[in-house]
């Protein structure tokens, strides 16, 4: 008989950050599971702004409430990462010892050491397996971030806009140029033709590094926010860039003043330009306040519109899951480099839920991803 004691980090109630995480511990034995059931061990787990959010009151994305682990009422936290199988019931026919696995549905709880999965066929499965024995594909630490940032940025450049110039004269401006979802976005969109401009913060005393990386993988032009917000860059440098093209997409993840910054970019003419421009928000880091100019909208026939990958993921399953396909496909045939981020390494002595919270500690500097082994 096999006993692991498993680990998770998880909320009894919504509470103030981060006094209401706690360390869960549960024991998973492999030699009892069901005929259907799957052991996967965790390979990484990302550490998200959304997961954090799940915590409190406002957010309304919910975690899962469960009382299967023991202890009580309880929601482990995490929507993303990636498992490793390394047990399956007699009757599992989908999932093998070996095959890495990524959840199927938001709010999966990822932040745990083991989990224990029905996998039975002919019904909705609870993982996707995405590298096996047989068919490898993506590796652990790909699949681990697959799902959020790679999968958000792809949807940016393909959802909204529909007819693209394929010669290169459209162009797309972004804020968060440096996170995660900005480093993706510059490659989808530089596979489609389409040149970018990545608005970064000022001030980074590591901005040469920055604007290098961010070229190496497609951006076009990368302008800091002061330089953005400046009317020489707004009337004069980025016109003469785009020339006789058009700005057709902004995407944000700031909100307050660098929403209307983005907007006054945007190239539209409703009187005369059946081709609408678009201004997508996807996060406010900065502000859930958000300002623009009405005369912009109307003049340039702006449409504000919302991306949730949660919500696509709820209402749109199989747009989503064509998303995760392409974005995969384009990894593992090397058109899109994977984007690497900070690992924190668990250790006993450290503790499950103090991994977490370094992490945690330093997501504005990165990605944080936690790794079991």
């Amino acid at each position: 008989m096999v006993k692991i004691e498993a680990k998770a980090v998880v909320i009894f109630e919504k509470g103030k950050l981060p006094e209401v995480l706690k360390e869960h511990t549960f024991t998973v034995d492999t030699d009892a599971i069901g005929e259907y059931q799957v052991v996967g061990e965790s390979r990484g787990s990302p550490v998200n702004v959304s997961d954090l959010a799940q915590t409190g009151h406002a957010y309304k994305s919910q975690p899962t409430w469960t009382t299967e682990l023991g202890g009580g009422r309880l929601a482990v936290l995490g929507n993303e990462g990636a498992f490793e199988i390394i047990a399956v019931g007699k009757g599992v026919t989908d999932f093998e010892v070996g095959d890495i696995v990524i959840p199927n549905r938001p709010s999966f709880g990822t932040w745990r050491s083991h989990i224990v999965e029905t996998c039975e066929p002919g019904k909705h499965l609870p993982l996707r397996c995405v590298s096996s024995h047989k068919n490898p594909g993506l590796t652990a630490e790909q699949a681990s971030t697959i799902r959020v940032n790679p999968s958000t940025a792809y949807d940016l450049v393909n959802d909204y806009i529909k007819d693209w110039d394929p010669n290169g004269n459209d162009w797309i401006i972004q804020s968060g140029g440096n996170s995660q979802v900005g480093k993706y976005l510059v490659q989808f969109a530089k596979l489609r033709n389409i040149k970018t401009i990545s608005i970064i913060r000022h001030g980074k005393p590591d901005h040469d590094e920055i604007v290098k990386e961010l070229k190496d993988l497609g951006a076009t032009h990368v302008i800091t926010d002061v330089e953005a917000a400046s009317d020489k860059f707004k009337n004069e440098i980025v016109p003469s860039w785009v020339g006789s093209g058009a700005i057709r997409l902004a995407t944000d993840c700031v909100g307050g003043d660098t929403f209307r910054t983005l907007s006054e970019y945007l190239t539209g003419d409703y009187m005369t330009d059946p081709r609408r421009p678009y201004l997508v928000t996807y996060g406010f880091v900065g502000s859930f306040d958000v300002n623009i100019s009405g005369i912009d909208i109307l003049s340039k026939g702006i449409i504000i519109a919302p991306y949730w990958l949660t919500s696509k993921t709820r209402l749109k399953r199989e747009e989503a899951i064509h998303t995760l396909e392409e974005v995969s496909r384009l990894i593992i045939e090397g058109k899109i480099k994977h984007v690497p981020f900070v690992t924190h390494k668990y250790d006993a002595k450290v503790g499950w839920l103090n991994t977490y919270l370094m992490a945690i500690r330093d997501i504005s500097k990165g990605k944080q991803v936690v790794t079991y082994k």
